[in-house]
């Protein structure tokens, strides 16, 4: 499922996030798997702009673009803890 914003998440996205909404559809959708012409069948865009996407990202959070293969374990791996951050901020801030 795409990332759907709310309130909260929302403000906490814009103090620490430095990718776009869009951005991060394509790093979730490239952390389950998808191809860039899977991306770009999901999301409307042509490979060739989830492969621009992908530089940009690359470079927004310092990953080695060298090997295709590696960023994209790098990318799902950023996914992951990123996902896991924003678990663990609203568990604490609803908690309170």
């Amino acid at each position: 499922m795409l990332r759907q914003e709310n309130g909260l998440v929302a403000a906490k996205r814009k103090e620490t996030n430095v990718l776009t909404i869009r951005e991060e559809q394509i790093v979730e959708l490239v952390a389950e798997g998808l191809t860039n012409a899977g991306v770009g069948n999901r999301l409307g865009i042509s490979k060739n702009a989830v492969r621009n996407h992908l530089t940009r990202i690359a470079v927004k959070l310092n990953l080695q673009t060298g090997q295709r293969a590696i960023t994209r374990v790098q990318l799902a791996g950023w996914w992951l803890r990123r996902q896991y951050a924003e678990w663990e901020y609203l568990r604490t801030n609803m908690a309170s």
